[in-house]
This record gives structure tokens, sequence and C-alpha cells, in this order.
């Protein structure tokens, strides 16, 4: 079925609103936006651009091995089918709003959809070590500066403050991982109250 006739399809049966998700970009691949919307409108739909952030694009993935979130022994992680950045490293976090704004300046959505914000993990929390996440070297050299000890130590069942034993330095761990989120969530917030093309929406979170 062609975007013409899917589009036709959904106005058909009521639809009036649809989610496109926003990590197009892969090496040999864009979507276009332009025409998605421009048929969308003219059938009474709006859309939304569906963002989901720790990923960006697969392709910001390739393009900045050093921002890739990391595990507890420095490898990439990836808990499930998202490709995370390290949203704790400054930099990341700037170019991954750099590449969100660039991508909502670009095109006449009418609202955006903030999915998903947080460190993804395994669902045993820190009883699957090598998920746990956020384990970038941000992350950790910003932890012991807060609390004292690199956030690895929960994880060692011979340190001071492996996390069976210690649940006040793992809680510690935990405070940090909101605190940060809470942190992204404004910066995304301020980014989708800043794009004139998304006026006429409420975000989800």
């Amino acid at each position: 079925m062609s975007i013409e006739e899917l589009v036709k399809h959904w106005a058909r049966i009521g639809v009036r609103a649809i989610h496109a998700a926003g990590w197009h970009q892969y090496p040999k691949y864009s979507y276009d936006y332009n025409r998605l919307i421009h048929l969308c409108h003219a059938n009474g739909i709006l859309v939304y651009a569906w963002l989901e952030p720790p990923q960006v694009t697969y392709k910001f993935w390739q393009d900045h091995p050093e921002w890739r979130e990391k595990n507890v022994d420095g490898e990439d992680v990836r808990a499930s089918w998202r490709y995370p950045m390290a949203l704790t490293d400054p930099a990341c976090l700037e170019a991954m709003i750099s590449e969100y704004q660039s991508l909502l300046s670009s095109h006449d959505f009418d609202g955006v959809n903030l999915g998903e914000i947080y460190f993804e993990s395994g669902i045993d929390g820190p009883a699957e070590p090598q998920k746990l996440t956020p384990m970038h070297s941000s992350a950790r050299a910003e932890f012991k500066q807060l609390y004292g000890f690199d956030p690895a130590a929960l994880l060692q069942q011979g340190s001071a403050q492996f996390w069976r034993k210690q649940t006040a330095a793992w809680k510690k761990y935990e405070n940090y991982r909101v605190e940060k989120m809470v942190q992204v969530h404004e910066r995304l917030l301020e980014l989708a109250e800043s794009c004139d093309n998304c006026d006429r929406a409420s975000m989800w979170l």
C-alpha cells in the first residue's frame, strides 16, 4: 500500500493523529517526513514527532562511539531494542538536543511525543550487572564526585558498597538516576516548548 493510500485509509477509519518515529537516520536511508505530513494534513490528520531518548538515531550511535552507553565493564550496552546514548555526558546531551532541534525545525510536525525516557537496564536491575545503566565514564565520575565511591562498586560482591548488603549505597545510585532523568526531561521539555511548529500539541512522557 502506498503512503497516499495508507493516509486515505487512516482518514476513512477515523484516525486523527499519528506518531511518526523520529529515529529515521540510517547510513543509506532517510524518511520523507514532509510528504507524510503534507498528505496527513490534507486529510485532517495531525502528525507528532515520536522521539525515543536515550536513543537518537542508529547513525548517531555509529558516529559517536565515545557517547554510547556502557555497562560496568565499559562495553556498549543495549538492554532492549534501542541504541542508548550516555545522557550523563553533557556534550552528548547537547548533541542529542541539536539533532532533535534540527528534526523538529525542518518539518511541520504538530507536536512531540517524548517516549520512554529512562536509563534502560535489565528487568532484574543490579542482579543483571551487564545491563545496568548508567555506567558511562561520565556517570561514574559524576557519581563518585557526589557520593565518594565509584558506582561500579555496587556490583562487586567483595566491595563495601555491594548492593545486596548496602541498601543505603544502592539508594544513592537510585536517587542519582532519578535526578539525572529529571534534568534530561527538563531539557527536552524546553526543546519542545521552543519548537514553533509544535505549539498546537501537548507532549507524552
